[in-house]
């Protein structure tokens, strides 16, 4: 089915739209701010959604800042929201490892937030100091001892990863028993106008090339990250959910397979062509839009709230 561009929809057919959702989930990066500029407009259309009834929540791949740092980005344009709004994989991850009983380590190729949220929340978290300095031979067997308090390899964003680290990650997932867990899975992260750096999903997949083993995802798109939303706004029927993001292989497929209503805005890593281009139905978006600060506008001028 053929994308609807929201700003072609009739007074009748805008109202309908706003009336077949109840809760509006967000992206974050590409679709509130680029870098950590503001888009125009989007506090405008907050302000409409929440005027229509509507609940709002935000939920993000990027962990490097953590719950808290996506709280402050999102406060600075709507001071309105609350903490408990956020999502970021550490939280089901968190969870799951919870629901576990997990009482070993975790070897955390992520932020050093995300590191805090796990110890926080409870969580043990491997500190093994990984030398980086001597012969490739010497440094991967001091790799090989002493790992049998480690239950975990969870891989997220992590800026100063390197190949001694995967070479760890690697043994780890060798080992019997070990959980393999992804955060974020994104093959392209959006830094600016232009400028389109290389996401974790790099590295993952030479995790999963070398050791032959994919791991549970709690990142977009994953059902895991579905499940544990599901159970936090206490969604009963998923396709009165609309999902707007910028990533048609993250944002929007992520809300196809949990059933909810698909938006994407034009203002992130996603193009017009790219929605032609797709062979995959559930990366198709339900509508698309220049921009979320665009749909206050047309709230406004086509139905005069």
């Amino acid at each position: 089915m053929a994308s609807k561009d929201l700003s072609s929809l009739t007074s009748s057919e805008l109202r309908s739209f706003l009336n077949s959702f109840d809760t509006v989930l967000c992206d974050c990066d590409g679709v509130l701010w680029n870098v950590e500029t503001p888009v125009p407009g989007v506090k405008e259309t907050f302000q409409k959604l929440k005027q229509c009834g509507k609940q709002i929540g935000f939920v993000t791949n990027n962990n490097v800042f953590g719950a808290i740092g996506v709280y402050k980005n999102v406060t600075k344009i709507d001071s309105e929201f609350e903490i408990d709004s956020i999502v970021v994989p550490s939280q089901p991850i968190i969870a799951y490892l919870k629901s576990l009983q997990f009482n070993k380590e975790a070897f955390v190729l992520g932020s050093e937030i995300m590191k805090r949220e796990f110890v926080e929340a409870g969580i043990k978290v491997s500190e093994k100091k990984i030398n980086t300095t001597g012969q490739i031979r010497d440094l991967v067997n001091e790799l090989l001892v002493d790992n049998e308090n480690i239950g975990a390899v969870v891989v997220d964003y992590d800026i100063h990863i390197n190949y001694l680290s995967l070479v760890q990650a690697c043994i780890l997932l060798k080992q019997k028993d070990m959980l393999f867990i992804s955060g974020a899975t994104d093959s392209k992260v959006y830094f600016a106008k232009n400028l389109i750096l290389p996401g974790p999903q790099s590295f993952l997949n030479a995790l999963i090339d070398a050791v032959d083993q994919k791991p549970i995802s709690f990142g977009k798109p994953s059902l895991q990250l579905s499940k544990f939303i599901e159970a936090k706004y206490n969604i009963q029927d998923s396709s009165r959910v609309l999902f707007i993001g910028d990533s048609i292989t993250q944002d929007i497929e992520f809300g196809s397979i949990s059933g909810y209503q698909t938006l994407l805005v034009l203002t992130g890593i996603t193009s017009i062509a790219d929605i032609k281009d797709t062979k995959n139905a559930s990366q198709i978006p339900n509508y698309f839009i220049n921009s979320l600060g665009n749909l206050s506008e047309l709230i406004e001028n086509k139905l005069g709230l």
